[in-house]
């Protein structure tokens, strides 16, 4: 088996568990070399997140059935990130879990219902994507755009939204309990029914006085003084 992980014999169970450790750019640097492929272009942001998934779920194995997968993601560099998974045989549902999605573009995409779990989003765009259902738990979502992005029942326990966009977001039924929210545009959203037991609250633009006292009554940690009031 061609693998680019080093520690290649360690049980898959195991690679699983270690696939954040993964040197994407090392990794890229092997395939190049091990298929051959001659034409090193800079991987965009969605091609080097599929590839994360690809790996993950080969466990490192690039030759196989995996090296057709590789050479479709390769090809296409102006592929949207749906397309990217469809091409690699990938399931956005199951095979997205605690990968690293840095900077995607995800506008308008459905999502609702996948496993989120624990990846890695900072700086991705998602407004207006639907993302009802999902489980972001532990998600890293710093500098994200969700503006108008439909959350509603989506499970953001213990995520990390520091000043990320929600504005126009809907958060109905959501499940926020010790998210940070510091630093994060809160202008209009919806957060009728949510859980919001230790979120932290903190320089929020267009968190209204009303919307803030609501949302420390029902558990919320925050500074008033710190908030920027919308009106």
């Amino acid at each position: 088996m061609v693998t680019v992980f080093q520690d290649a014999g360690a049980p898959a169970e195991q690679a699983g568990a270690d696939r954040s450790r993964v040197d994407l750019d090392a990794a890229i640097e092997q395939i190049t070399q091990a298929l051959n492929l001659a034409e090193r272009h800079p991987l965009s942001p969605e091609q080097r997140a599929v590839l994360d998934c690809l790996l993950a779920r080969s466990g490192g194995a690039i030759d196989g059935p995996w090296t057709g997968a590789i050479a479709a993601i390769w090809a296409n560099p102006q592929a949207s990130f749906l397309d990217l998974l469809t091409l690699a045989q990938l399931n956005p549902q199951q095979d997205l879990t605690g990968r690293q999605l840095l900077g995607v573009r995800l506008e308008g995409c459905d999502l609702s219902g996948a496993n989120l779990q624990r990846v890695n989003l900072r700086g991705s765009q998602l407004c207006d994507a639907d993302l009802s259902g999902a489980n972001l738990a532990e998600a890293r979502l710093a500098g994200a755009d969700l503006s108008g992005a439909l959350l509603s029942d989506v499970n953001l326990a213990k995520a990390d939204l520091h000043k990320a966009s929600l504005a126009l977001a809907n958060l109905s039924g959501a499940n926020l309990s010790g998210a940070n929210l510091s630093g994060a545009n809160l202008s209009r959203v919806n957060f009728h029914r949510a859980i919001v037991t230790g979120a932290v609250l903190g320089n929020n633009e267009g968190l209204t006085a009303e919307d803030y006292q609501q949302l420390v009554a029902n558990g919320a940690i925050g500074d008033l003084h710190e908030t920027e009031s919308g009106g």
